[in-house]
Order: structure tokens, then sequence, then C-alpha cells
């Protein structure tokens, strides 16, 4: 017979493992996650207890959204696939947040000793691939430490933030700072400036808001409705990708290809911004294949920038781009709604890191990863879940 006991410890397996796994395959966390969320949400069905929540409908509307708008989409059958597992991530998401939100005290030290305890070896595993220049991951370009796959990072980032709550909670502060200075040092060192970036970030909110309290978070909830709704008219300001190239002089190519992307896009989500081009439209887009030729003056030979390589690289301007308004203002509840959920955690603390993590995982879906990925949606749903399993309840 399953007892609680089995259930907290599923959850605690995937605290466990889901770090590590993201060090050595990213694209494998799926595995720990969906099927400590399959156990969960298939007990508390068998239970009768259905998963609810205040972020529950917008996400399961943009995906009955995204099933229709295979209508209109170049490639149906590709829309359908997709959506379909948006909607099975978000049934399995939702049940999993819902459930780490019942914990007891002795289930919440289970699973946040886990959620250490992996967070831990992923730093440990990260060491050992830097000192043995990238041996993990094949040495991926002979380049050492640069060679480490930037998804581990952004796995172990909205991972670390909440199990450094976790022990600073209980006292335990000399292991906190270690803790965040060793997942800290890892994400320096890699080759991936999209998690520095979503760490300083995440460190600044979480700063702004043990100061400033529940007004900074007011201040956001109406700040990421305005961001959502004004992204396509932003890239509009994103100069010619030549002149920009030749009088910026860059020296981060891929930084550069964003910004041609994201003009791009731009110009496509002005075609049809009241439906878009359908779910996952993306990777079939037609022009989207084609490639801008940029000579600078400095460079021995001309760079090459494909217009839509598989995603925008932003999470914001795939969806416009792809759902049109009618995903965007989904998008824009959903995020309304989250913020607000962060804004009810009684304890400054744990508000304050709720809304770094939200801040981080922001960050990163707004400048790399395509916001379909499954790898991506699988961090995203368990970040959430360890978030709120070591801040309590949040409904």
């Amino acid at each position: 017979m399953i007892t609680k006991r089995d259930e907290v410890l599923a959850l605690a397996f995937m605290a466990a493992t889901l770090p590590a796994v993201a060090v050595l395959s990213p694209p494998a966390v799926v595995m720990p996650v969906g099927l400590t969320a399959v156990f969960v949400v298939a007990l508390a069905w068998r239970r009768g207890r259905l998963v609810s929540g205040r972020c529950a409908w917008a996400v399961l509307f943009l995906a009955a959204y995204a099933a229709i708008s295979a209508f209109w989409g170049p490639v149906p059958a590709n829309a359908v696939v997709a959506a379909g597992k948006v909607a099975v991530a978000a049934l399995l998401g939702i049940g999993l947040i819902h459930y780490a939100a019942t914990l007891d005290d002795d289930g919440r030290r289970v699973v946040g000793s886990a959620l250490t305890a992996g967070v831990a070896a992923a730093g440990l595993l990260l060491a050992v691939d830097y000192g043995a220049s990238g041996a993990l991951h094949g040495d991926i370009g002979g380049s050492g430490i640069k060679g480490v796959a930037n998804r581990a990072t952004s796995v172990l980032l909205l991972l670390a933030l909440p199990a450094v709550l976790w022990l600073s909670e209980r006292g335990r502060t000399a292991l906190a700072l270690a803790l965040a200075l060793g997942a800290g040092g890892a994400i320096a060192l890699a080759d991936n400036r999209t998690s520095l970036l979503a760490m300083v970030v995440s460190l600044a909110v979480f700063m702004t808001v043990r100061l400033a309290g529940t007004g900074a978070l007011r201040v956001a909830r109406v700040g990421l409705v305005v961001l959502v709704a004004t992204a396509p008219l932003a890239t509009v300001f994103i100069p010619d990708p030549a002149q920009s190239y030749a009088s910026w002089g860059w020296r981060q190519p891929s930084l550069h290809h964003r910004l041609t992307i994201w003009r791009y896009v731009g110009e496509r989500i002005a075609e049809r911004p009241v439906l878009g081009f359908g779910m996952d439209s993306s990777r079939s887009l037609s022009g989207g294949e084609a490639r801008l030729r940029i000579s600078p003056p400095d460079a021995a030979a001309p760079v090459e920038e494909q217009l839509l390589p598989l995603h925008p690289h932003n999470a914001v301007l795939q969806i416009w781009l792809e759902l049109g308004a009618v995903g965007a203002a989904a998008l824009a509840v959903l995020l309304y709604r989250l913020v607000g959920a962060v804004s009810s955690i009684p304890a400054v603390p744990a508000r304050a890191t709720a809304a770094a993590v939200l801040a981080g995982g922001l960050v990163i879906a707004c400048s790399s990863y395509g916001i379909w990925q499954s790898w991506w949606q699988a961090t995203l749903w368990a970040s959430a879940a360890m978030t709120v399993a070591v801040t309590r309840r949040v409904r």
C-alpha cells in the first residue's frame, strides 16, 4: 500500500537527482521530473483530489489555444503534438506544485535535505568537469571550462536558490553561504552569460523584495503585463544588423545574433498580430531559414546570421509570433497571477526567494531556449515545485 511517506520520498527523489542529471545530460531532466509528477498526480487522481490553482487555468487555456492554432499553422500535425506536450506538462506540473504545497514540516525537511544534497552534488560534478577540462561533456570544442553545457547552469541557478533558503531557515548559515558561493562560482565560471545575468538579476530582485516588501511586487505585476504587451513594439528600436555590427564593435556574436532574430521576429509578428502563425511555427516559418550576410570592417570574413533558427530565443516574442495577442494575453494573466502568488507568501525571506526564482526563470526564458522545449518546461515546473516546497504553502 502506498503511503503519504512514499509520496514525500518521490518528491525527494526528484529533488536529489535533478541537479546532477542536469549537469550530466540536461535533456534527461524530463525523466526524474516526469516520473515523480506522474506518480504524484496518479495518486491524487485516485484519491479524488483534483488539482487547481490561481495559475492553472491560464496555462491550460494557453495549451488549448495552441492546439486550436493548428488550423492555421504551417504544419498542423506539429502544432497538435507540441500543444499536447505542453498540456501534459502543465497538468503534471500543476499537480506537482499542488502536492508540494501540502507538505507538512517533516515532508519539507526530507525534500529540503534532498534538494540541498542534489545541488551540492551538481556543484561537485561541475568542479570535476572544470578540473578535467570538460570531460563530462566531451570537451565541447576543446574549450575546457567553457565547454560545460549552458543548460546545466540554468537548472542549477533555479534549484540552488530554494536550497539556500532551506538551509538559512534552519540556522545553517555557513552551509547556506557555502552552497550559494559554490553554485554562484560554478555559474560565473561557465560560458553561459545568460545564467550569469539571471543570477545577478535574481540577487537584485531578492534584495529589492527584502527591502521594499510587497510594494515592489505590486509594481512588478503591472510591469510584467506592460512588458508582455509592448514586447513586439520594442523590436522596432533594434537597429539594422549590419549597421549595429559595424558601429558597436561586437565581441559576442551570439548576442548580436539574438538582436537580429528579435528584429526579424518583430517584423513577422506585425503580419499576424492577433492570432499568430500557429503553435510551434517558429521552426517552420517561411523565410526564417534565410541567412543575413554581414561584412564588418574589421573582420577577415563575412558573418552569417540565420534570421530564425528554430525559435526566437525569447519566450514572450515566441508566444506573440506563434499564438498572437490571444496567447500573449494568457501569458500576461499567468505572470500577473504568479507574482500575486509570490506576494501571498507571509515570510519575507521565502517571499524574496520565490521572487528571485521567478525573476531568474524569466531572464533565462527571455534570452535563451525555446519555451516549448520539454527539458526547459520540466525545469520550470520542477523549480516552481521545489520553491513551493521550501516556502510552505502557496495558494
